[in-house]
């Protein structure tokens, strides 16, 4: 048909144009392609004519004449444009005999996913070497000191070729100050924690070891023979308070002997 009567053609597929951007709902206009199974480019609604812009390459036509399922998905056209494609073989009596592919930019899909992540993301094409690079992510610093997440994830066309990298580029500066934030009060949270424990264990040590300071000095004075030493044992049941409660006994019963050899002299 396009090859006999392209004008019909064109009056078909405009009203087909006009019935999917009812459907898609999205602004953007789907347009058509129609190539013979050799590559020639029958009609493009984007110009009406053949141009250097297409989608319907012969490496593209080749594949999808290779292909049991309908190919879909992102494409990348000779002009370098990405597009979201679709095509569908046409067959007559003989077979194979055309293929049709519907495409539309990727343009407003790109700013929707800029928009959800928040981000930088763009699309570089690369040379169509065969697929089956991994996704890489770092994080890097910019020369104006800015901190950024990058990451690209490789891309594949509908037929399975890859044809370019996802980049997306996020500033992440805020975020790294927040964490260096929390990070240092953290630090500085334990740093007072650790200094009020240190105080406590002070504290603690001395309460608890002051009555074997008491002892001690206690014991010095009687040694130096200085009987009227003070000394007020504390009433605890454990190794301190019995060793307290020796010494003062022990005070005791030398001034009991002091008093009975100055009555006896």
């Amino acid at each position: 048909v396009a090859a006999q009567d392209a004008d019909h053609l064109g009056r078909l597929l405009t009203a087909e144009i006009e019935r999917l951007s009812l459907v898609f709902d999205t602004g953007a206009v789907p347009q058509f392609e129609v190539s013979t199974r050799d590559g020639t480019i029958l009609y493009d609604t984007g110009s009406g004519q053949a141009h250097e812009g297409r989608l319907l390459t012969i490496p593209v036509v080749q594949s999808a004449a290779d292909l049991s399922t309908t190919p879909a998905g992102l494409a990348r056209r000779s002009d370098g444009s990405f597009v979201v494609a679709a095509i569908a073989s046409v067959y007559t009596r003989d077979g194979l005999a055309a293929f049709l592919a519907l495409w539309l930019p990727i343009n407003d899909a790109l700013d929707s996913l800029r928009q959800a992540l928040s981000a930088e993301v763009d699309i570089m094409p690369t040379p169509r070497t065969p697929a089956g690079e991994r996704p890489t992510a770092e994080l890097i610093r910019a020369d104006d000191g800015r901190r950024l997440f990058e990451a690209e994830f490789p891309l594949t066309d509908l037929v399975g070729r890859h044809i370019g990298v996802l980049q997306t580029s996020r500033d992440i500066t805020a975020d790294q100050r927040r964490i260096e934030l929390v990070r240092l009060l953290s630090f500085g949270a334990v740093g007072c924690a650790l200094l009020l424990l240190g105080d406590f264990l002070q504290w603690y040590l001395r309460h608890s070891f002051r009555p074997l300071i008491d002892v001690i000095r206690v014991l010095n004075a009687l040694a130096r023979g200085d009987r009227g030493v003070r000394f007020e044992a504390p009433e605890r049941r454990d190794e301190i308070g019995r060793l307290a409660a020796t010494v003062r006994a022990f005070r005791g019963k030398l001034l009991e002997l002091e008093e009975t050899r100055a009555a006896k002299q």
